[in-house]
């Protein structure tokens, strides 16, 4: 396994930890999503950002609380165990889960892969002149910005996709993705329109014949979970995600395979 391409030997959190504790250890561990969670040194899963977010926040060192959670087990969920030697399979599994846990024969915990560490496996197979639309996906879903949010999640759920750019009297404004809606409640039934569970980030786009490279380094750069393609207009045609690169690098794979 290309193990510069894997996020190595992660912070982890016991199953008893509090949420303090594994607020505390999501702040080691920087910009990192997932921590793996051991319980007596077996391997349960992940607890994401995400979910601890939903639960609280670690203010100057004290745990303010408004979920119903209280230790890291509450929390966990099951990802995919991968052997040292399994990329490929690794790169399946993050089609359909947020990240896969790399283990030693014994099931020891070597590292874990990510979608951003998919992007890099795809960056270091995408071909200099491939543009960036011949894998994206289209057409574009879109949501109006006041729409409610919950009929985002379902949009979503339909098409099967983790984003929507939000449009506001036609124009693109911005993206909204499947974590922001976890993120503000909405899997939990709180109601909100897609303007108020949009965090406002600027609308990060790219010309329509940008190439793969580019837009997947700049992925990277920025921690960009997908970037819309647009024409010469500003309306998008297509839309390049994290799981269209892993999807891309798993193809890519399976092609040199085929040819030997």
């Amino acid at each position: 396994m290309h193990f510069r391409n894997l996020t190595l030997d992660p912070v982890v959190v016991e199953a008893s930890a509090p949420l303090s504790e594994v607020a505390e250890a999501l702040t080691r561990c920087g910009g990192g999503r997932h921590l793996p969670v051991l319980d007596g040194g077996r391997l349960l899963g992940v607890v994401t950002r995400e979910s601890v977010d939903d639960q609280g926040v670690l203010r100057d060192g004290v745990w303010l609380g408004w979920g119903k959670a209280q230790v890291a087990r509450d929390l966990v969920t099951i990802v995919p165990q991968v052997g040292a030697h399994g990329l490929d399979e690794a790169l399946d599994a993050l089609l359909d889960h947020p990240c896969a846990l790399i283990v030693d024969d014994e099931g020891g915990l070597l590292g874990l892969m990510t979608e951003h560490d998919g992007v890099r496996i795809a960056l270091d197979q995408c071909p200099p002149d491939q543009s960036a639309r011949s894998i994206a996906s289209a057409p574009v879903r879109t949501v109006d910005a006041d729409e409610l949010a919950c009929k985002a999640a379902r949009q979503m759920d339909w098409h099967h996709t983790r984003h929507l750019v939000i449009v506001d009297e036609g124009q693109p404004l911005g993206v909204v993705s499947e974590r922001d809606l976890v993120a503000e409640g909405v899997d939990q039934g709180r109601q909100l329109t897609v303007r108020e569970v949009w965090r406002e980030r600027p609308f990060v786009s790219v010309p329509e014949d940008a190439l793969l490279v580019d837009v997947a380094q700049q992925m990277l750069d920025e921690h960009i979970g997908c970037v819309p393609l647009v024409d010469g207009a500003g309306r998008p045609v297509a839309i390049l995600s994290r799981r269209d690169l892993v999807r891309f690098a798993l193809g890519s794979r399976s092609e040199r395979g085929a040819l030997g």
